[in-house]
């Protein structure tokens, strides 16, 4: 009998287990991360750097090529273009994952009503929509299902704005070409005016060194952040994404202790 009596303990406590995390309803956590201005920071800080190299080489009398300069150029234009289409981006796509009946709402869509995000919404879902939509094209539309009008892009900044998605487009998809030294380029007359000629280079060719410059690379920094800022505002939002950017520091210290 003593030994049945055991046997049954025995039984009895191998039965009981530790509950699992779903029977225990274990919380989980969720962020929904922008990097949006982070593109705008780095076209910001890339154009510095331009910037400082270039007259660091003028004050030796450097001439010619420097592919420091071009690079930090590059990355600029190149950064610029991605926060023009982050910032499009993910607005189509909060009013995508957005639920109308949450009790929290999504603070990047205020401003915009209940009838403009849902239109935001039917046409983003559609996959040709998304795809064959231009960067700019993005942007209008918004604001025709926000109820606004479109930014004129025959004037600054949406012409230049327009301009520099080209010339980042050349550089991306580069097809080699002999360049004539008479030959005008058909991004010159669009952006040439806007920049100072490259100081360590020849005039001509003008594609692509004068834009690959300290002035290339500041021109497309604050035009994209204006014509960002045109749009954000005229859609009506109220969380002020540019007021956030320039709070934006070099580095965010973890809170662990080394």
């Amino acid at each position: 009998m003593e030994d049945q009596a055991m046997s049954s303990k025995e039984q009895e406590i191998r039965a009981v287990g530790i509950p699992s995390a779903a029977m225990m309803g274990v919380a989980k956590i969720g962020v929904r991360d922008y990097f949006t201005m982070e593109h705008l920071w780095n076209a910001r800080h890339n154009a510095e750097l331009c910037a400082e190299r270039e007259a660091a080489l003028v004050a030796d009398g450097f001439r010619g090529i420097d592919r420091a300069v071009r690079a930090f150029a590059l990355a600029g234009i190149l950064e610029s273009v991605a926060f023009l289409e982050a910032l499009v981006n993910s607005v189509w796509q909060d009013a995508v994952d957005d639920d109308p009946e949450s009790p929290n709402p999504n603070p990047h869509l205020e401003g915009l009503s209940a009838q403009s995000i849902a239109r935001l919404r039917e046409l983003w879902k559609t996959e040709r929509v998304e795809r064959s939509l231009s960067v700019l094209d993005k942007y209008q539309v918004a604001l025709t299902c926000a109820d606004q009008r479109p930014i004129n892009l025959g004037e600054a900044p949406g012409q230049i704005v327009a301009a520099i998605i080209l010339f980042r487009n050349d550089l991306m998809h580069f097809k080699p070409k002999v360049q004539w030294t008479h030959e005008v380029h058909r991004l010159e007359d669009r952006l040439r005016p806007r920049l100072t000629d490259n100081p360590l280079l020849n005039p001509n060719p003008w594609f692509p060194h004068h834009m690959l410059s300290a002035s290339g690379a500041k021109l497309a920094y604050e035009t994209s952040r204006e014509f960002g800022e045109l749009w954000w505002q005229r859609m009506g939002f109220v969380w002020d994404h540019f007021k956030t950017f320039d709070e934006m520091t070099a580095q965010v210290p973890s809170n662990r202790s080394p």
